[in-house]
């Protein structure tokens, strides 16, 4: 029978006085049709000395290349010998961001997300229309708004303030109400978002033109990413020239339908 080098055996061995001791021994190669023991475990070795016949077999442990593990940057522990623990040093940190929160330690970090800066303003009562430009107030708030103090507004003024510099989505929207007013049907309707920006005066920065046929209700709107700086003054105006009646921005119907607003949302 042959043994493969290599296998794991417990057995005894008989020595030259006939002693009988039992052992752990590694076995390799059959020598004068005697299992030669080339290591014992429990002590030395004797190539004359045979396996006894009752040997159990046990596979060899597997062995591995891995002979140390470092702690590299952010870590420490390690080690070279038996289990080993690598765990954070306390170097690894994380930076907040726009409307991100960071609280904790680097071993148990608590981060938050505020919802999005922004803000939506509405009309809760019409607003007649003067001729030829109207600045247009705003004396609601939507219940979804997060403003965080970004940018300014006192309800039921024109003027909102921007506090925050940085890149801004704005959009507005006006309903108009003819009310039997008249116009040149040639003649563009205009909405604008001005801005005035010291030492500069108020200027129509952001605009939309549109015609429309004569005592016809419509709805203009525009939609853009600006640059605001601290200090900017913003207003939304209505260009409209008419004559026979008096035509006016349209106020809410609904939480829902909103009409006549302006929002405003902080990119970047």
């Amino acid at each position: 029978m042959s043994v493969p080098s290599g296998v794991l055996r417990y057995a005894g061995i008989w020595n030259a006085s006939s002693t009988y001791t039992p052992g752990l021994f590694v076995q390799s190669s059959l020598v004068n049709n005697s299992y030669a023991v080339l290591q014992t475990v429990t002590g030395g070795s004797d190539p004359s000395v045979a396996l006894a016949p009752n040997w159990v077999e046990f596979p060899l442990p597997p062995s591995g290349d891995i002979t140390s593990v470092t702690a590299g940057t952010g870590l420490s522990g390690g080690g070279s010998a038996g289990n080993v623990t690598l765990a954070n040093a306390g170097v690894i940190a994380l930076t907040q961001g726009t409307g991100i929160s960071i609280s904790g330690t680097p071993a148990n970090y608590t981060i938050t997300k505020t919802p999005p800066f922004q803000a939506t303003y509405y009309k809760t009562t019409d607003q007649n229309l003067n001729n030829p430009n109207t600045d247009i107030t705003f004396d609601g708030l939507a219940g979804w708004s997060n403003g965080g103090g970004y940018i300014t507004h006192t309800p039921g003024t024109t003027a909102f303030t921007v506090v925050t510099p940085g890149l801004y989505q704005l959009e507005w929207n006006a309903s108009i109400t003819a009310n039997g007013a008249t116009w040149n049907p040639a003649t563009n309707k205009v909405i604008s978002i001005d801005i005035t920006r010291t030492p500069a005066t108020e200027q129509i920065v952001l605009s939309q033109t549109a015609v429309c046929s004569t005592t016809t209700n419509y709805t203009q709107s525009l939609c853009t990413t600006f640059y605001l700086a601290t200090g900017d003054v913003l207003n939304c105006r209505i260009q409209c020239n008419f004559a026979s009646a008096i035509p006016y921005a349209t106020a809410l119907t609904s939480t829902f339908d909103l009409n006549t607003w302006f929002t405003w949302r902080y990119i970047n």
